[in-house]
């Protein structure tokens, strides 16, 4: 849980909770410099695996999936 004390630390503002073993963070603001074992990206959010700890991260967008395109 050394990566939870880091984001503290660094004034990044997160929720965390317990889950099957694992501490699961989602961060509302701010980033995270450390380099995480794992990576996934899905539905929109980048999972960031630090052994039992995953830090949980919207993904920066341009405009929302699955909206309507404009007509030329």
């Amino acid at each position: 849980m050394d990566i939870l004390n880091e984001l503290q630390k660094k004034g990044v503002k997160f929720y965390a909770y317990k889950a099957g073993g694992l501490t699961i963070a989602y961060i509302m603001d701010g980033e995270v410099d450390a380099k995480p074992e794992k990576t996934v990206r899905a539905g929109g959010h980048i999972f960031m695996y630090f052994g039992d700890v995953v830090l949980v991260k919207r993904e920066a967008t341009s405009q929302a999936p699955g909206g309507p395109s404009a007509r030329a």
